[in-house]
């Protein structure tokens, strides 16, 4: 890990850990610890697997997500990026892989964070790319 992924990582864990991020649609933070020179992240369990992995089944069967599972999940995924918004964090890598889905359908995100108080008013490449994160 680079020096500047470090950096990156640490400001991630500083954002995770500051307890700011509790909601019902957020993938909670357990903790944290080094290993072999990489940081690993302790977050919640998520039972049912990622979003990613429902699209990809359910295609491979040939078949839809019905539109009220889909719209619940927006509705879910809206919510939690309102919340994090409203905190001035910005979530950096929302993708199907980051969404998860625990108990009977209910929608968290992984939050791949940075506060945007620490960041210059310009749109810079670290906000926007993935760090390769063991979590």
């Amino acid at each position: 890990m680079s020096s500047e992924e470090r950096a990156a990582a640490r400001k991630e864990v500083d954002v995770l850990s500051s307890g700011r991020l509790v909601h019902p649609n957020i993938i909670r933070y357990y903790g944290h610890y080094e290993h072999q020179g990489r940081i690993n992240i302790v977050m919640e369990y998520a039972d049912q697997g990622d979003l990613a992995q429902v699209i990809q089944a359910t295609k491979t069967k040939g078949l839809r997500i019905p539109e009220k599972h889909v719209r619940h999940w927006f509705v879910q995924i809206v919510s939690a990026l309102e919340f994090v918004h409203r905190k001035r964090i910005l979530h950096r890598d929302l993708k199907a892989q980051n969404i998860f889905l625990q108990g009977k359908n209910p929608t968290c995100i992984a939050l791949h964070a940075e506060d945007r108080d620490s960041l210059s008013y310009a749109l810079s490449d670290h906000i926007c790319q993935s760090l390769s994160f063991h979590c």
